[in-house]
């Protein structure tokens, strides 16, 4: 439960959803925010509290995303005169930490918080996207290597892969060139907003994840390179060693936080926003 007190000190927020890609038909990420929104009012905040959802094009890079964020956002304070705490899933989440890191001073003067919810800082599904990751072998049974080829040839037909900056910027090469530059650049503006960032990171066994595309791309990372993954992110890969603090292990899959309904995701988002005030109560309170 949240006491009342930590419930008041959020009331002064505007709080904003920044979702992973999207390819209608393909990948739905964040089409329950209407759940997520409900889930956040009925636990702390009014109907007089702003909620804000904001889908960055799945086609161009973290980078570009992260620009057009930050002039969204900054429109969004200059409007409603209001700090904000931001809550991102995969690519949307890396898309705030290219925001923070490069803008820390604007992010420390109007951010309270962000919270990271299975941050997509590169994953090896990315590269064999592409064609750069492993290629399926006698791992996977005839059938198994037949779906993932059609649901690669739909992610083409939608995206065009080798000359989608969306997809490029989530390999794994990619990403760790593009975060170690930043690590150097900015190492010394970062100190002051780590604080504010919070990781929810999230992990589950492939008996547990309800979607069969997701068993197949959990069985892949499993097998060619890490056993700890939502299906589509490393655990590992969910979080910068260099920035931030871990709030939460969550036993979740992909998308159990940002698009489901199951009887597990309404437990588990209740649990999340429940970390998020309880977060926010103490740094405001600090």
């Amino acid at each position: 439960m949240i006491d009342p007190a930590s419930k008041q000190r959020m009331l002064g927020f505007d709080y904003v959803f920044v979702n992973g890609a999207t390819v209608p038909g393909v990948s739905d990420d964040g089409v329950d925010f209407s759940m997520n929104a409900e889930t956040l009012r009925h636990l702390a905040a009014p109907e007089s509290v702003g909620v804000w959802r904001i889908q960055n094009s799945a086609n161009k890079s973290i980078q570009d995303n992260s620009k057009a964020l930050l002039a969204s956002l900054s429109a969004m304070v200059a409007k409603n005169n209001r700090r904000l705490v931001l809550i991102g899933h995969s690519k949307g989440a890396a898309e705030i930490m290219a925001l923070a890191v490069q803008n820390s001073g604007w992010f420390e003067q109007n951010v309270a918080a962000s919270f990271l919810i299975e941050a997509a800082f590169g994953t090896p599904l990315a590269d064999f996207l592409v064609g750069k990751g492993c290629q399926l072998d006698r791992e996977f049974s005839l059938g198994q290597r037949i779906a993932v080829r059609i649901m690669r040839n739909a992610f083409d037909k939608k995206l065009n892969l080798r000359c989608n900056a969306g997809v490029q910027s989530l390999t794994t090469g990619s990403q760790k060139e593009f975060w170690h530059e930043l690590q150097r650049s900015q190492a010394q503006n970062v100190a002051a907003i780590s604080n504010r960032i919070y990781y929810i990171r999230g992990s589950i066994a492939c008996s547990q994840c309800y979607s069969s595309d997701l068993k197949l791309t959990r069985k892949y990372l499993t097998a060619y390179y890490d056993n700890q993954n939502d299906g589509v992110i490393r655990l590992a890969d969910q979080k910068l060693p260099w920035i931030g603090v871990e709030l939460m292990h969550l036993p979740a899959d992909h998308y159990d936080l940002s698009s489901k309904q199951t009887s597990r995701s309404i437990v588990m988002r209740e649990a999340l926003f429940t970390a998020i005030f309880l977060a926010m109560g103490r740094s405001e309170g600090e």
